[in-house]
């Protein structure tokens, strides 16, 4: 009785084992399927890649990127026909770093696509091993970076502009971050100061160390000033390694604030204006010597026309003495040659009279008035 019991109960158990396993198996089949089909559909592309460069499964998405079938992907080999052969060194060694390490790895190339044309990716690879720790096969999820890089080079093309606009200008840029005290400059800066950025260190310091003398008090007061948060626009000389002395003028401003509103960053540019500023000082004197050489030549203009009106009355005065006296006992010719005489010296007269009035002007305080052309 025990004995059948006992074999009923086994019969019994072995039964709902196995209908554990197979409804188990069922529903690891269902959980295979739905997995498949999210990938089969999914926008991301996916693919399955094996150590010999065959290819096995891959989503409508890895087949519209590539512009090859399923049926002509599973004839090509991956580390060749798709991957161009400037990429083939960089994806070895993130494999091999992928089989060391056991972790996923993360990386950019290109794709040749069936028509011949290029487009960048990047990959995300998982690796699954065998049983003697080899690698099996790979699987990747693949996305298209082709926007993003053109933006980076966009941006890159930019940044160049920039750097050339600035070093063109002779303007570097800089960041101080006033909690760390560490100062960033752009690759111009290093430039305009002459210095190695491999070698020179930008500190308060040692930024100190390159003013001249006359103007140290004068800057120190307007960094005072920026870590305070006003910004500051302000001109300085530097004494350069060589000796020689340029002038720098600063836009500066508080870039970042930390959380209690005080300023934590502060962002500027310096502007080599040495040739603008040596152009001013010429400029300037050129001009106060031209007022100099106006003054005089006014001075000059006034004491001629003043002195030259006495001769000029005197030779007037006697020309029209002798028209008056010796009129009729002189020939036609004789009369004609004084009157043209006594004309010349009054027109004289009236132009020296003239010049004596117009060196007035710059003493004189007229009205000016609007005038009817």
């Amino acid at each position: 009785m025990i004995s059948s019991v006992s074999e009923i109960y086994r019969r019994n158990r072995d039964k709902a084992a196995a209908y554990d396993k197979e409804k188990a198996l069922s529903e690891t089949r269902r959980e295979n399927k739905f997995l498949a089909d999210i990938l089969e559909h999914a926008s991301l592309p996916f693919a399955v890649g094996f150590p010999d460069g065959r290819i096995g499964l891959v989503n409508q998405a890895f087949e519209q990127l590539t512009g090859y079938t399923t049926e002509e992907l599973h004839t090509l080999d991956w580390s060749s026909t798709i991957t161009p052969i400037e990429w083939r060194d960089r994806e070895k060694q993130k494999l091999d770093e992928l089989r060391s390490t056991g972790q996923a790895v993360l990386y950019e190339k290109e794709y040749i696509c069936k028509d011949g044309s290029r487009v960048p990716i990047e990959l995300l690879v998982n690796i699954v091993l065998d049983l003697n720790k080899n690698p099996k096969y790979y699987y990747s999820f693949i996305t298209d970076i082709t926007q993003r890089k053109q933006i980076e080079n966009a941006l890159k093309n930019s940044e160049q502009n920039l750097a050339e606009a600035q070093h063109i200008a002779h303007i570097g840029s800089w960041e101080w971050n006033l909690k760390t005290g560490n100062i960033n400059w752009s690759n111009e800066l290093y430039s305009i100061y002459g210095v190695d950025p491999n070698i020179f260190t930008p500190t308060l310091t040692s930024f100190t160390d390159f003013i001249h003398p006359d103007d140290e008090k004068y800057v120190n007061q307007h960094v005072k000033l920026l870590s305070e948060g006003k910004s500051q626009n302000f001109d300085f000389r530097i004494i350069l390694g060589n000796g020689s002395i340029r002038v720098l003028n600063t836009l500066a401003e508080v870039g970042e604030f930390d959380k209690n509103g005080k300023p934590s960053i502060i962002v500027g540019i310096n502007q080599d204006i040495t040739e603008r500023k040596e152009i001013e000082l010429k400029l300037n004197e050129n001009i106060k010597k031209l007022a100099q050489s106006n003054k005089e030549l006014e001075q000059f203009a006034y004491v001629t026309s003043h002195d030259l009106r006495e001769p000029l009355r005197m030779i007037t005065s006697f020309l029209q003495l002798l028209e008056r006296r010796y009129h009729d006992k002189l020939d036609q010719d004789a009369n004609e040659f004084i009157g043209f005489a006594v004309d010349g010296a009054k027109r004289l007269d009236a132009m020296t009279n003239d010049l004596l009035q117009y060196s007035k002007i710059s003493s004189q305080k007229n009205e000016i008035i609007p005038v009817d052309f």
